[in-house]
């Protein structure tokens, strides 16, 4: 089993979305406004460790998560294999990125 996912970090990201207050009251927190840099990563993870992983600056669209899978991830592994050998499963969720008819064919 091969997992593939990204994630990012800015300087908003330790700021809760959700909060909890009293009843009929409101949920308010104090953050200062910044705009900054975002880096983000993705990876593919196995039972043996990170496979893969880059990390770039601003944001995972979705020639870069092609450029991933075709320059780092097939170059790193052997060809996946038809299941139930070992790497037969490439587990992604459902971000619009992963649907591309290239990466399709890649892997």
């Amino acid at each position: 089993i091969l997992v593939i996912d990204e994630t990012s970090k800015d300087d908003r990201t330790i700021y809760p979305h959700y909060g909890r207050s009293v009843l009929g009251e409101r949920a308010t927190i104090a953050a200062n406004f910044v705009r900054g840099e975002r880096w983000s990563m993705v990876a593919a993870l196995g039972v043996e460790g990170y496979s893969a992983v880059r990390v770039v600056l601003g944001s995972v669209d979705g020639d870069e998560f092609f450029d991933f899978i075709n320059q780092q991830l097939v170059t790193q592994l052997p060809t996946i294999n038809p299941f139930p050998s070992d790497c037969s499963i490439l587990v992604m969720d459902n971000c619009a990125i992963h649907k591309s008819n290239a990466l399709r064919e890649v892997v």
